[in-house]
């Protein structure tokens, strides 16, 4: 649900730019099991990243970006169930 909200407007724009908002897009990709919403999600932060410059922000995002891609949000969210 918030994963949809997100990538259908331009709040993305400003939570890419301070690190709560990275936490907020972080927690919805890690804890969210709709794919297309994620992909989604993923591509509006990336199709925003160049409002960042060349700021370490802008490498967290893209190793978000990377780890979430890769499923390995997902084994961090719930290791418990990643090691079965």
């Amino acid at each position: 649900m918030y994963a949809q909200e997100l990538s259908h407007s331009d709040r993305i724009r400003i939570l890419i730019r301070v690190n709560y908002g990275y936490y907020v897009v972080e927690r919805i990709l890690m804890r969210s099991f709709n794919e297309t919403a994620n992909a989604a999600l993923r591509n509006e932060v990336s199709k925003n990243l160049g409002y960042l410059g060349g700021s370490s922000l802008k490498t967290k995002w893209l190793e978000l970006l990377d780890n979430s891609k890769t499923g390995r949000l997902y084994s961090m969210a719930y290791p418990a169930k990643s090691q079965q």
